[in-house]
């Protein structure tokens, strides 16, 4: 890696930081939100769990093949396209009304989630060679903070009748 500045060193470091309290925050706002997303599709909670099944196979096959991925096209291809994965899936996720295009939003947002498992990491690692457990530790503290987070707000904004797919 070429030699970067200070600066430059502490802003990604802080976005390393960001991109896993969303991850967290995001990650974990599902679970609040299922017995409003089964009620307004009326669907079982079989159906739901197939539908976040398509979630965590989709982070498996996102884990499995991203590091490829970045040997090959860089980190930063990596990065974006976890980014683009997430957007799609959100978006899927909060506007899709059937179920097997809602199954298809998660499948694309575990995607998403397991590229950016990878992205923050690696470069974690190769800007803090010496001090790399503490910041990947400090990016697991993040990410628990938005998972704690999580419920509380999803909670909150539905008890404000803020619809599952708002949130």
């Amino acid at each position: 890696m070429q030699r970067i500045t200070r600066t430059t060193v502490i802003l990604l470091t802080a976005g390393c930081f960001l991109a896993f309290f969303v991850f967290g925050l995001t990650d974990n706002l599902k679970g609040p939100t299922l017995l409003s997303m089964l009620q307004e599709m009326d669907i079982s909670y079989g159906a739901g769990g197939n539908l976040f099944f398509g979630q965590f196979l989709g982070f498996l096959i996102a884990t499995l093949f991203t590091g490829l991925l970045a040997d090959r096209f860089g980190l930063k291809s990596v990065i974006l396209l976890a980014g683009s994965l997430l957007l799609l899936g959100v978006g899927g996720y909060s506007f899709f009304h059937t179920t097997w295009l809602l199954g298809a939003s998660l499948f694309i947002l575990g995607m998403g989630f397991g590229a950016l498992e990878l992205g923050p990491n690696a470069l974690i690692v190769r800007m803090h060679k010496e001090r790399k457990g503490l910041f990947l530790n400090l990016m697991s503290v993040f990410h628990g903070l938005g998972s704690m987070l999580a419920p509380l707000l999803a909670g909150w904004l539905l008890s404000q009748s803020v619809s599952w797919r708002t949130i």
